[in-house]
């Protein structure tokens, strides 16, 4: 009897086909496709998440503020409201909202004994990642909404202390972003 050389037939069955690779492709594919979806609507749920937190966050501070001023707002004092109301929440004040004049001064400077309530910066907006508040005299209906580097992330109401998240569209409850 002959022995069977063995060493050719085990090199030609090594590998894949083209038509298997192709197989594994396409399965891969197919599950990429039902699990993408998943990951964007986490994404927007995250966000959402993250500006209710924000919000939270710069209503409850706003409302110490009022509470150790004797009644005012941030953003009053004179000044570019705009600018003024983040200085007076990340910077120590006094009683009238005068903020520190140095942005390195930590807490229990006798002329300025009050905040900063919110530390470092104003949270970023979620949806565009912007921190700029505008401070408004009135709320608009809608959020102006936009985008990039010039747009603000938040819209204050100089008058009353509302504060909205700059942003149009809804949640998946049906709730637009604006009305959170």
């Amino acid at each position: 009897m002959q022995a069977r050389d063995t060493r050719n037939m085990d090199r030609t069955k090594r590998g894949f086909s083209l038509v298997e690779i192709m197989i594994v492709v396409v399965v891969i594919g197919i599950l990429a496709a039902i699990v993408a979806p998943q990951f964007s609507n986490s994404s927007d749920e995250a966000r959402f998440s993250g500006t209710i937190d924000n919000l939270r966050e710069l209503r409850s501070q706003i409302d110490l503020y009022r509470n150790q001023h004797q009644g005012r707002l941030p953003g009053v004092t004179g000044g570019d409201p705009d600018t003024v109301f983040a200085g007076q929440m990340t910077l120590p004040t006094d009683v009238q909202g005068n903020r520190s004049p140095n942005v390195d001064q930590g807490f229990g400077d006798a002329d300025f004994p009050l905040g900063p309530y919110i530390p470092n910066a104003v949270p970023p907006n979620p949806f565009n990642n912007s921190r700029r508040v505008k401070t408004v005299s009135q709320l608009p209906a809608s959020a102006p909404g936009g985008g990039g580097p010039t747009a603000p992330g938040w819209i204050y109401e100089i008058t009353s202390g509302r504060i909205r998240v700059n942003a149009t569209g809804t949640a998946k409850n049906g709730q637009r972003f604006w009305d959170l």
